[in-house]
């Protein structure tokens, strides 16, 4: 999400409370159900580079594979 304050998908008072304008975030999901949630957040609106979002998706791929090991 660029700007908290403007997508709708989002409480943007409620993000704004919190100090952020702007994030990232993946579910980890594992056997069809939820067990964790990445996010990254940023207090000014902005575009997330590609580099950065790749890197945020490798790093969100990780957990799932750790936590259905330790089971």
């Amino acid at each position: 999400v660029e700007d908290t304050s403007v997508d709708p998908r989002v409480d943007g008072p409620r993000y704004e409370a919190l100090g952020v304008r702007s994030f990232l975030s993946a579910p980890y999901v594992v056997d069809g159900r939820l067990v964790a949630y990445l996010g990254i957040g940023h207090g000014a609106p902005r575009r997330f580079e590609p580099d950065e979002m790749a890197l945020f998706q490798q790093l969100a791929s990780l957990p799932p594979r750790l936590i259905d090991r330790s089971g």
